[in-house]
């Protein structure tokens, strides 16, 4: 997948990996960029960033009935 216009990863490829399941991390790893430019680059396409621990709260935390 080629995810960068030249060398630079465009917010809009940044976003779309992280809407296909990715970390900011993992995002960040495979272009080889911080992890807080990946974050900006995410933010600035417009796509909000998930919330860590919604991901926990299913498998750690009762559900109220």
């Amino acid at each position: 997948m080629d995810t960068t216009s030249g060398n630079e990863l465009t917010p809009q490829a940044a976003a779309q990996l992280y809407t296909e399941g990715k970390t900011v991390y993992e995002v960040a790893v495979m272009n080889g960029i911080t992890y807080s430019k990946a974050r900006k680059l995410i933010v600035a396409s417009g796509t909000p960033i998930r919330n860590a621990s919604d991901r926990l709260k299913g498998r750690t935390r009762k559900k109220n009935a």
